[in-house]
């Protein structure tokens, strides 16, 4: 059952699943509340290799292209990207090692193996892949983040603080990195050393929504309840469709006590998001609401 009266600690899980602004999620893999990567990507040359509005007509296609083409691992990589859409891990886990038998060299196809090992429950080849990828491309952001989030969700919580601080270390310019750091030292209760992280990130990032967003998580962990709405709503003035920050900017109101507030923001991530809203709206109205256990 949600409980409206100390969201904090839930959307801190949360927010990890949908950290980013739109402005950078693209590039990056996002971890899902449950450690689960929620994607891996198709590898393309000149040219998409299939339509991606319809994944099991994009495997027909690409089937086709690989009796033309059976030696190109971009097509078995994006073959393996389709499946994993449909959820069929078993087989994107095939042609993804199909991609690696014919290149055994790119750092990305490892990356995606070992997304894929990730949702068949595989951790510790998961890990094994994602580690191999980073011994070929260790300027790898991607790969770096889903090595740290694997070993956050095997619950090794000092290798995980580690593992973010390296990634700052290693990528200094790269503001998600810096957000992430501060938010894995949130949820081990660091809270001080967090406050320094993603004050030292505001410095540098002064324009990007995803370092205000948690910076205000991080100032309504440390109870600093007006400051974090004033975080958030920065965030949402930088970028408008960031929907993460106005569910968290949702969350403080009703920890304010402006239920107001807090359903305007509703009505915006409701046209735009419909996960969202309904995991906001159980939480507006979870007095109301009659939780029944299967």
């Amino acid at each position: 059952m949600y409980n409206t009266r100390t969201p904090s600690a839930w959307f801190l899980v949360f927010i990890f699943s949908l950290l980013l602004s739109t402005h950078t999620q693209a590039q990056i893999s996002q971890l899902s509340a449950s450690g689960k990567s929620e994607k891996i990507y198709t590898k393309i040359n000149s040219r998409p290799v299939a339509n991606g509005s319809d994944p099991a007509a994009a495997i027909v296609e690409i089937k086709r292209k690989i009796l033309l083409n059976p030696k190109d691992p971009t097509l078995y990589n994006s073959l393996g990207t389709f499946y994993a859409r449909l959820k069929l891990y078993e087989n994107s886990l095939a042609a993804i090692k199909r991609a690696i038998e014919i290149n055994p060299t790119d750092a990305f196809l490892y990356r995606n193996l070992s997304v894929v090992y990730e949702h068949l429950n595989r951790p510790n080849e998961s890990l094994t892949a994602i580690r191999h990828s980073i011994a070929i491309d260790q300027n790898n952001i991607s790969a770096h983040r889903q090595l740290c989030g694997l070993i956050r969700a095997a619950s090794k919580p000092e290798k995980s603080v580690s593992c973010f601080k390296q990634m700052v270390e290693l990528f200094p310019k790269d503001p998600s990195s810096h957000v992430y750091y501060g938010l894995i030292l949130n949820k081990q209760k660091q809270l001080k050393q967090a406050t320094k992280v993603m004050e030292k990130a505001l410095l540098l990032f002064p324009n990007d929504p995803s370092v205000h967003n948690g910076l205000g998580v991080t100032l309504v962990n440390n109870k600093h309840l007006k400051k974090g709405i004033a975080a958030f709503k920065r965030a949402i003035e930088i970028d408008p469709t960031f929907m993460t920050a106005r569910f968290n900017l949702a969350i403080a109101e009703l920890e304010n006590k402006n239920k107001t507030a807090a359903l305007i923001q509703y009505r915006v991530i409701k046209n735009s998001n419909a996960e969202i809203a309904d995991r906001l709206y159980k939480l507006m109205y979870s007095d109301k609401l009659v939780f029944v256990k299967n």
